[in-house]
């Protein structure tokens, strides 16, 4: 009799686990990635940005990669997961294939002028213009598709992966 108790009890506890796990993996994504488009305009409820161009240009030695965009800060939101956090350039990346992604590594307002981080840090509108240079020698030859990243904090936990494919 004990034995049966004993097993109806593991039994029991079993399928309250095997419950549980399928009740946290019921297709809730983290990271749930979109595709844009350059001039698509991206409205979030905290957050409006749109790409206007996107450049590739290639030089002996490096690639440059270059972008220009809108965005308007409507609340600060947790940038690498820091809150409250306003500086949306922490979220931001170029990447290639077979390369370590880079951050997008220096940032610019409309007339050229380099911004610095507390510049970053304000809400509401601005223009900016994004820079990254990267060594050819450092990617593969066949690493031709270029991606732009922007990750932006959702609603808890959750993050939207925006990509802008930058291939000619």
């Amino acid at each position: 009799m004990k034995k049966w108790i004993k097993l109806s009890i593991v039994i029991i506890l079993g399928l309250i686990c095997i419950l549980r796990i399928i009740m946290i993996n019921q297709n809730n994504d983290v990271i749930v990635e979109h595709n844009i488009q350059l001039n698509q305009k991206i409205k979030t409820a905290d957050l409006d940005f749109v790409i206007r161009k996107a450049n590739t240009s290639l030089t002996s030695d490096n690639i440059n990669l270059t972008l220009e965009m809108y965005i308007n800060q409507k609340k600060a939101l947790p940038y690498n997961f820091h809150q409250p956090n306003f500086n949306f350039f922490e979220s931001m990346y170029f990447a290639i294939p077979y390369f370590t992604s880079t951050q997008a590594v220096q940032i610019y307002d409309q007339h050229g002028n380099k911004l610095r981080s507390e510049q970053l840090s304000k809400q509401g509108s601005q223009h900016v213009i994004i820079q990254s240079n990267i060594a050819k020698s450092q990617i593969k030859k066949y690493s031709t598709s270029k991606q732009f990243i922007f990750i932006v904090p959702n609603q808890g936990h959750k993050l939207e992966k925006y990509i802008l494919s930058l291939n000619e």
